[in-house]
């Protein structure tokens, strides 16, 4: 059945073979019900005695209904992510040069369909989840700057999310205090839930939702 991780591990295991000449280690596969990736891959160092150990992840997400094809090319793009960090190629930047270079070569080769980013509304692609039974609650960051500017942006809803956050915060001078509200609003269900620093000009809407949320930490810088 596609979208699960039984279709994620053959689909690895035909394209490892057909397309990548079985030269990758079976990587750690996982599926997600995320909504706002098809598929993500990571490559994370981890220390041990002996130096580092690479630990590289594919993941699929089986939110949406989209066709096999999508899945496919998606797994595809994630596998050159990973050709790529296994065997230490440099590039210029995630989509450089070498990860251009290398989907041109496949899409010309193998008839697939990559693309440097995969927007599922193009694809005919719908969240299978119905609206009404995601949950509403968020964590939302409000950032007041020295410069009197407030923003924000939704958190995902992790400990280790929360001081990944914290951590990027407390590099940025500009930043003032940093506000985390829980609230079971609507209103944010919109907004991507992550630890980038990508955020959101505070709007009068936002701040009327914000006050009648409940206050969980404030920290001053």
């Amino acid at each position: 059945m596609i979208g699960t991780l039984e279709f994620l591990r053959e689909s690895f295991n035909r394209f490892n073979s057909e397309i990548f000449g079985n030269n990758l280690p079976v990587p750690i596969l996982k599926i997600s019900n995320a909504r706002t990736f098809l598929g993500k891959f990571q490559h994370k160092k981890q220390p041990y005695s002996k130096g580092i150990l690479n630990e590289f992840i594919v993941i699929l997400s089986n939110a949406f209904d989209v066709p096999q094809e999508v899945l496919e090319d998606t797994i595809i793009h994630e596998m050159v992510h990973y050709e790529i960090a296994f065997l230490s190629i440099k590039d210029t930047s995630a989509h450089g040069n070498a990860f251009l270079s290398r989907m041109n070569e496949i899409n010309v080769k193998y008839g697939r369909n990559l693309a440097v980013s995969q927007s599922i509304g193009k694809t005919g692609g719908v969240c299978l989840k119905p609206k009404a039974q995601r949950s509403p609650e968020s964590m939302v960051a409000v950032l007041e700057l020295k410069t009197d500017e407030t923003f924000f942006k939704v958190m995902p809803l992790t400990i280790t999310g929360f001081h990944s956050f914290c951590d990027k915060i407390e590099r940025v001078p500009s930043v003032k205090s940093v506000s985390f509200y829980g609230t079971f609003s609507e209103h944010f269900r919109k907004y991507p839930r992550s630890t980038s620093l990508k955020v959101y000009k505070m709007t009068d809407e936002v701040a009327k939702e914000l006050g009648k949320a409940t206050l969980i930490r404030k920290i001053e810088k």
